[in-house]
C-alpha cells in the first residue's frame, strides 16, 4: 500500500523541491555577509571586477539583499553568472535559483537545472537534492536515486525525506525496480529528516505511525508527529490532526479542535497537496454535527476564533549550520558565502 505521503510526492515530482518542502532552503543565519563587509564595497568592487569569483558571489549577494547597495536583482544575477561561470558551485546553485524564480532574469526551469547540475557534480548537497527532483521527473530513477542518497548522506534533510518515503511507497511505484520497499531502512531516513524538523518527513512518519507500517502502530505518536508538522504550515497534516481529532485516536476525541484544524487546512494555498479542499469541508461538517449531538452550542464560534488566530510556527533551528527553513515558493533566495 503506498501512503498519503507517498502519494503526494509522487504526483508532485520536481515541483516538490520549490514548494512546501523543498525544505532544504533556508532564512538568513545573520552571519551570510559576514565575509562580504569585511572589506570595503569598494575593495570587494575591485576584487570582482579584477575577476575574483568569491568576490563577484559576495558583491552578488549584496545586490540581492539590498545591503550597502541599492537592492538590484539583475546585477545580483549579473554577479552571480559571472561567479558560476568560474566554477563557484555556490554561485552556480544561486544561479540556479534566479532563473527558477525569475528574479534579476527571464524565468528558465530549464537553465535552472542545468546551473543545479554543475553545482550538484561539485558535491553541493542542496544542489544534488535539486538535480535529483529534476531527474527523477524526467523518469531517470537511478540517478535521481543516487543524488538523494549523496544529499541525504551529506545532511540534506529533504534528500532524507525523499529517501524515506521511496523506500516506504509499497511495490507498485516505478521505484520499486531501483528501491525495492525496505520499511526499515524508510523509516530510518525518515527519523534523520524529522531530527532537522523537516514537515514533510514529520507527516510522513505519522502516517506510517498511524498505519503501523514498518513501526508498532502508535497513534500518540502519530499526533504528536502530524501536529508538529501542521504548526508548520503543513495542510495534509492540518487535515489528518483534524481527523485524529475528530476519531479520537491518540487524542482525546474534540469535535472544537478538529474543527479548527479542518478550517485551516481548507485555507492554505501555499501546498500542493494530496486531499481536496472539499475534503476538509467534509471534515468540518462532522465536526459541526458532532457538536451538535454534545450539544455544544458555542462550538463553531470557538473553532473559528481558534483558527483566525492561528500563527505557523518557525521551524526550529536544529543549529548553526541549519538556520530556521520555510516552505513557500516565494521565499526561494539565493544563499550568502557562509550559509553552505
Amino acid at each position: 500500500m503506498i501512503s498519503r505521503s507517498g502519494i503526494r510526492v509522487m504526483t508532485r515530482h520536481g515541483l516538490a523541491l520549490l514548494v512546501a518542502g523543498l525544505s532544504c532552503l533556508s532564512y538568513s543565519s545573520g552571519q551570510e555577509t559576514k565575509a562580504a563587509v569585511s572589506e570595503s564595497l569598494e575593495a570587494l568592487r575591485e576584487r570582482a571586477e579584477q575577476g575574483d569569483a568569491g568576490a563577484q558571489a559576495s558583491l552578488a549577494y549584496l545586490y540581492y539583499r539590498g545591503q550597502g547597495v541599492p537592492q538590484d536583482h539583475a546585477e545580483a544575477f549579473r554577479w552571480y553568472l559571472k561567479a558560476a561561470e568560474k566554477g563557484d558551485a555556490t554561485a552556480q546553485f544561486n544561479v540556479g535559483l534566479l532563473y527558477y524564480n525569475g528574479r534579476g532574469t527571464k524565468q528558465d526551469n530549464a537553465w535552472g537545472i542545468i546551473w543545479f547540475r554543475k553545482a550538484a557534480e561539485q558535491g553541493l548537497p542542496r544542489a544534488q537534492a535539486m538535480a535529483a527532483g529534476d531527474y527523477e521527473s524526467s523518469g531517470d530513477y537511478a540517478k535521481a536515486l543516487d543524488l538523494y542518497r549523496k544529499a541525504a548522506e551529506s545532511g540534506n534533510d529533504f534528500a532524507q525525506y525523499r529517501l524515506g518515503t521511496i523506500y516506504t511507497y509499497g511495490p507498485y511505484t516505478p521505484w520499486n525496480k531501483i528501491a525495492p520497499t525496505d520499511l526499515t531502512l524508510g523509516v530510518k531516513w525518515l527519523r534523520r529528516a524529522v531530527e532537522s524538523d523537516n514537515p514533510d518527513a514529520e507527516e510522513a512518519l505519522g502516517s506510517l505511525y498511524e498505519q503501523g507500517r514498518g513501526v508498532i502502530q502508535d497513534f500518540k505518536e502519530s499526533v504528536r508527529l502530524y501536529r508538529m508538522a501542521a504548526e508548520q504550515g503543513h495542510s495534509d497534516a492540518q487535515y489528518e490532526l483534524g481527523m485524529m481529532y475528530l476519531s479520537g485516536k491518540g487524542v482525546a476525541e474534540n469535535p472544537i479542535l478538529a474543527h479548527m484544524w479542518f478550517n485551516i487546512a481548507a485555507a492554505q494555498t501555499d501546498r500542493v497537496r494530496v486531499f481536496p479542499v472539499e475534503s476538509a469541508i467534509k471534515g468540518r461538517e462532522l465536526a459541526e454535527a458532532m457538536m451538535k449531538v454534545l450539544m455544544i452550542s458555542d462550538g463553531i464560534e470557538q473553532a473559528q476564533e481558534f483558527a483566525r488566530n492561528w500563527k505557523p510556527r518557525t521551524r526550529v533551528d536544529s543549529g548553526p549550520s541549519r538556520p530556521a527553513q520555510v516552505h513557500v515558493l516565494e521565499s526561494l533566495r539565493p544563499y550568502g558565502p557562509n550559509e553552505f
